[in-house]
């Protein structure tokens, strides 16, 4: 359950959020190792791109199926990252001209639940348009990893997450009572490796978009890092063993890869 902090607590302490290959004939090894490299080059860029028209997608129809950033926080989130990225321009403004046409093909957003080594709960967020087709290639990835589909969603709860970073960090306590104000019931403070300050607020799902809005037009400069609905274990494992560790970090990348997924949510500790 979440825990609303009282507004006289002193500032928060600082808390961490979680191949084989046949001997080719001489004469043909160079050419052959240029060709497997082009093709995995292009095969993830591919897969980048489609992530990043399909996460455009979801951004838009999360708020409220605007694509001005200026209206809707988590597209301008997403668009600042494939940005950073190097996504090209004209590929995003595609995806963005596409996002509202009534035959966009981007498809639904569905939910596969799973168990991971036992023990491990696992939530797969996908965007696809042939979910016969995507069960079945999730099915496989988990049954590869040592995971299969079970009824896991209760170890999850739903919430809302909106996070800056801090211009001043003095200005902390100062910018969370006015997200209280605006429906925030927790706050968790940490350090990034390039020493910035970042701020993450907890609210209810339906509150995200109008805490968004109260923080960034709050008067305390920020820059706004992440606002979604996640989901976060009821629950969290804080600790396992190295083989459940290193089993879960190559399922989690296994999926991450695979084009119609779009975020995979765990029970471990961050």
């Amino acid at each position: 359950m979440l825990r609303l902090l009282p507004r006289s607590l002193a500032r928060p302490t600082p808390t961490r959020l979680f191949s084989t290959s046949q001997t080719l004939l001489a004469g043909h090894n160079k050419w052959s190792k240029i060709q497997g490299k082009k093709g995995i080059a292009d095969r993830n860029r591919g897969v980048a791109l489609t992530k990043a028209r399909r996460d455009i997608v979801i951004a838009v129809r999360s708020g409220g199926n605007s694509i001005d950033p200026e209206k809707n926080p988590a597209l301008a989130v997403v668009l600042r990252r494939l940005k950073d990225s190097d996504i090209p321009k004209d590929n995003i403004e595609r995806a963005l001209a596409g996002a509202l046409k009534s035959d966009e093909k981007a498809g639904d957003t569905v939910l596969y639940e799973a168990m991971a080594c036992g023990t491990v709960g696992v939530l797969i967020e996908c965007l696809t348009n042939n979910p016969t087709r995507t069960i079945q290639d999730i099915r496989t990835i988990l049954s590869r990893n040592n995971a299969r589909i079970a009824p896991v969603k209760f170890m999850f709860q739903q919430t809302g997450v909106v996070r800056v970073a801090l211009e001043d960090p003095t200005q902390q306590e100062a910018l969370a009572e006015k997200a209280f104000d605006g429906g925030a019931l927790d706050f968790q403070e940490s350090t990034e490796d390039d020493g910035k300050v970042e701020v993450e607020f907890i609210c209810e799902p339906a509150s995200v978009s109008a805490l968004t809005q109260v923080i960034m037009s709050s008067g305390h400069p920020c820059e706004l890092v992440k606002s979604e609905i996640v989901y976060r274990p009821q629950d969290p494992v804080e600790s396992v063993d190295e083989e459940v560790e290193g089993n879960m970090g190559q399922l989690m990348a296994v999926l991450e890869d695979n084009e119609d997924v779009s975020r995979v949510f765990t029970t471990l500790d961050d």
